[in-house]
């Protein structure tokens, strides 16, 4: 969900069409294969687009192209996600897990220049990458990836500490996270929890301010959380 056409209502993103906030498809079309993640969300000089991971696509409100990385370049687009990974541009960037249920990803421009190759770390599905602001929201992002924080910009990571193996069978044996500012001092934390478990992790970066805390405020990062089957 987002707000796409600047009316001060959300729209529906669903890969392949685009319904407006009364239900009314504003377009609807095969784009691509495995649009099987999606983002609504400002992208090229502050405008904001539908991201699609099909092919890597970004399009405007109309539904047409301002981007495609194309079959080749992506030729299973299983996730896709927005946000400023790199400290040297102002835009944000879009992180494409490029072929299918596999660790590997790519970071890409609003100019559609590839900017990194990464290998993420392996978990049973290869999905549910979620940025976090862990410096805050104007700092570059960084991502959780199945129990690791990574910064895309340069390749490294720390496995989150005291976090169990995943129980479950199959592909569902792994973390959803949740990006949220439970602390209320304008940096994200990190909430994970287990389809299996009754356990949730709430992960805080160094120090933590107890005195900052004035009550939790959901905002659209956690309504419009992106969860993966």
């Amino acid at each position: 969900m987002g707000d796409i056409d600047g009316d001060g209502r959300d729209e529906v993103l669903g890969g392949y069409y685009l319904l407006d906030d009364d239900g009314t498809p504003v377009w609807e079309e095969q784009l691509a294969w495995n649009m099987d993640s999606v983002a609504i969300a400002p992208f090229d000089g502050g405008r904001v687009r539908a991201v699609c991971s099909g092919f890597g696509y970004v399009l405007d409100a109309a539904g047409k192209a301002v981007l495609c990385l194309g079959e080749e370049a992506v030729p299973h687009g299983q996730e896709v996600r927005v946000a400023r990974f790199l400290d040297d541009e102002e835009e944000p960037q879009m992180l494409l897990r490029y072929d299918g249920h596999t660790p590997d990803v790519i970071l890409v421009d609003a100019a559609g220049r590839v900017r990194r190759h990464l290998q993420l770390n392996a978990t049973r599905n290869n999905t549910g990458m979620e940025p976090v602001h862990w410096d805050g929201a104007d700092a570059p992002a960084r991502l959780c990836n199945g129990g690791v924080l990574w910064e895309p910009a340069a390749g490294r990571s720390i496995a989150l500490p005291g976090l169990p193996e995943a129980q479950g069978e199959g592909r569902m044996a792994w973390y959803h996270c949740v990006a949220a500012d439970v602390c209320g001092d304008e940096r994200e934390e990190i909430v994970l929890y287990n389809p299996w478990s009754t356990e949730v992790f709430v992960y805080t970066p160094h120090p933590l301010d107890e005195a900052a805390f004035g009550g939790y405020r959901p905002g659209p990062r956690q309504y419009n959380a992106r969860l993966m089957d």
